[in-house]
């Protein structure tokens, strides 16, 4: 069985202070999902708007992990400065 993986996703800018940016493949994403350097869920991002303010969190790294509509997963590293 063959899945596409589809990487057509970016977020601007990274590193980023406060608010991030989507853009790319966005109706191709069922859901992102931001997790700590220790792995821990902080948050599911809502991507309708494709801008997420970020503000809240500490500085750091996250990973972002997308999920697609057919099934694949893309991983994403963020820094938040």
């Amino acid at each position: 069985m063959y899945i596409k993986v589809y990487r057509r996703v970016n977020f601007f800018p990274n590193p980023f202070t406060e608010k991030i940016e989507i853009k790319g493949d966005i109706e191709k994403v069922q859901e992102i999902v931001l997790y700590d350097a220790k792995m821990q869920l902080v948050r599911k991002l809502d991507i309708s708007s494709g801008n997420i303010n970020l503000s809240n969190l500490k500085p750091g790294v996250y990973m972002a992990w997308a999920t697609w509509f057919n099934g694949a997963t893309s991983s994403y590293k963020l820094v938040k400065l």
